[in-house]
C-alpha cells in the first residue's frame, strides 16, 4: 500500500515539519556566514558547517593541513563564535576531502566539440544498401539513410577541397 499520497504544494509549505526544516536551514545558513567571516579573519579557507546540535558545532575541512591550522586557533575561533551564538559549547572539526574538489575555477575551461571523425566508405555504403534490399519496414529506411551518409560526406569533402 502506498503511504505517501500526492498533495498540494501549498499544503506542504504550510506543514509544521516543513516549517521547522526551513527554519533549521536558515539558522545553519546564517551560522555559516558568521563562521566564514571568523575563519577568514584567522586565514582558514574552505571550512563548512556540517551540523550544529546540542551546543556542538561540527565543521568540515578539506585537508589535514587546514585541520591542523584550525586546531591551533580553535580557542580563539570558539570565543569569537560564542559572541554570535551564546549556546555554543564546543567545536568539532573533521576532514572532508570532497570539499577540496568543490572549488570552482574563476575561468572555467571552454569545451570544444570536434566533428564526428567516423566516415562510412563507399564500399561499406554498398554493403549497407545490399542489406537494406533484404530488410523491410523502418529497418530498411534506416539502413538507406545510413548508406546515404557516405555519399553526403564525400560530397561535402569534395566541396571543401
Amino acid at each position: 500500500m502506498r503511504k505517501n499520497h500526492p498533495c498540494a504544494l501549498t499544503q506542504l509549505a504550510s506543514d509544521v515539519n516543513f516549517r521547522k526544516l526551513k527554519e533549521r536551514a536558515d539558522q545553519l545558513s546564517a551560522l555559516d556566514r558568521v563562521l566564514q567571516s571568523v575563519l577568514e579573519r584567522h586565514q582558514i579557507k574552505h571550512g563548512k558547517i556540517a551540523n550544529f546540535r546540542t551546543g556542538t558545532l561540527f565543521i568540515a575541512l578539506p585537508s589535514a593541513v587546514w585541520l591542523t591550522r584550525f586546531n591551533q586557533k580553535r580557542s580563539d575561533i570558539l570565543s569569537e563564535l560564542r559572541q554570535h551564538l551564546p549556546s555554543l559549547v564546543s567545536i568539532e572539526a573533521k576532514i572532508n576531502p570532497a570539499l577540496a574538489h568543490k572549488t570552482t575555477p574563476s575561468n572555467p575551461p571552454t569545451v570544444t566539440y570536434k566533428a564526428n571523425p567516423r566516415v562510412i566508405s563507399s564500399t561499406s555504403a554498398g554493403y549497407i544498401l545490399s542489406a537494406a534490399e533484404h530488410a523491410s519496414g523502418s529497418l530498411k529506411e534506416k539502413l538507406e539513410r545510413l548508406a546515404a551518409l557516405a555519399t553526403e560526406r564525400k560530397a561535402s569533402a569534395d566541396n571543401d577541397g
